[in-house]
């Protein structure tokens, strides 16, 4: 049985970003249920539904850039990364790997690998 509540919480990304976006109502239940049911993309069931056209969700998916999947993907110096990450975590007294992430907007990986390279420069200074 499909349980409304829990799909409700578990809402996507996506979903977040089209509500702030004033593109779609809060109430985007209904594309929760067609996607638990049938599975697929959340924004063809959007489209399906008429919650949001495919013009308009297409615009609005270009608007945002593709997250970047390593180092390499950033285009920016590792060793420029690390120094702002290394300033980050310093001027805003962040302690995890998850406040790091937040403050530097990147992916894990990349955030791990930033770390790593920090660790691996201090023991090799």
């Amino acid at each position: 049985m499909f349980d409304l509540e829990s799909v409700t919480k578990v809402r996507t990304r996506l979903d977040d970003l089209l509500i702030q976006a004033k593109l779609v109502s809060a109430n985007v239940v209904c594309a929760l249920e067609d996607q638990a049911d049938r599975g697929g993309r959340r924004g063809d069931h959007l489209i399906a539904r008429g919650v949001i056209s495919q013009p308009t969700l297409n615009a609005f998916l270009h608007r945002y850039p593709i997250e970047p999947a390593d180092l390499k993907a950033t285009y920016i110096d590792a060793t420029n990364l690390m120094g702002l990450l290394l300033k980050l975590i310093y001027t805003s007294n962040l302690g995890t790997v998850r406040k790091f992430i937040n403050a530097i907007k990147l992916p894990y990986q990349i955030v791990k690998d930033l770390v790593q390279m920090a660790i691996w420069s201090c023991l090799h200074f």
